[in-house]
């Protein structure tokens, strides 16, 4: 059996204290009903990010980031670059 913390995290962007951002591990683009034997299941596990440009007053639509196969264990870094 295998699990994943799945909480995730919220970062602020650096520039825009106003902007922040909350990453998080989510299968719900996973087949139902599971099969009996997890070694069969396809998960399809996504990392998913939802923003807030008001100070977290109301958010945006959950969007997953698209890559190809499984993703998990999320972690959210916002920089900034300097000239």
């Amino acid at each position: 059996m295998c699990r994943t913390w799945a909480a995730g995290n919220i970062t602020a962007d650096p520039t825009n204290p106003a902007h922040l951002a909350v990453v998080f591990s989510d299968m719900r683009n996973s087949t139902l009903p599971a099969p009996s034997d997890p070694c069969a299941a396809s998960t399809h596990s996504d990392v998913i990010v939802n923003q807030s440009f008001d100070q977290g007053h109301t958010w945006s639509t959950p969007a997953a980031i698209p890559r190809f196969g499984d993703q998990f264990i999320p972690w959210g870094a916002s920089t900034t670059t300097r000239s």
